[in-house]
């Protein structure tokens, strides 16, 4: 995250240079430990709040998904299903398609009726699996 960060280059060249220590082993140590500090307090001032941000963008991202749930089932009920009406037509049109409005029975009459057409159609199927009749 530092590295990404513009500033860290030039904060870590600053710290660096700032303190002048001698070149002994000590001196090294005591300037590593300055610019320890340093770099600690740099990154708290500058990625400190990083989780607190993370939280609020995911607060902020559950607010607009349940801005976007209700403004849909609001548009919903104000206007419907603009479909309703294509959908009715299609089923209305599939019952009247397999709907039987009268079937023709073996001495060639049209029987319309409810009753006369369930006779005609318990009759033929009696006749075809009925085991009394014997065709070659």
């Amino acid at each position: 995250m530092w590295l990404l960060d513009e500033r860290c280059a030039e904060m870590v060249e600053a710290s660096w240079s700032s303190y002048f220590v001698g070149h002994h082993d000590s001196d090294i140590l005591r300037r590593v430990e300055i610019y320890g500090r340093d770099l600690a307090w740099w990154n708290y001032n500058n990625f400190g709040n990083v989780r607190e941000l993370k939280e609020e963008i995911n607060i902020l991202l559950d607010r607009e998904a349940r801005m976007w749930s209700q403004r849909s089932c609001a548009f919903w009920l104000k206007n419907g299903d603009n479909n309703t009406k294509f959908f009715h037509c299609r089923a209305t049109k599939r019952h009247r398609k397999n709907k039987i409005q009268g079937v023709m029975d073996s001495n060639n009459i049209w029987r319309v009726e409810l009753v006369e057409i369930s006779l005609v159609l318990v009759y033929y199927y009696r006749e075809l699996f009925s085991t009394s009749r014997l065709d070659p």
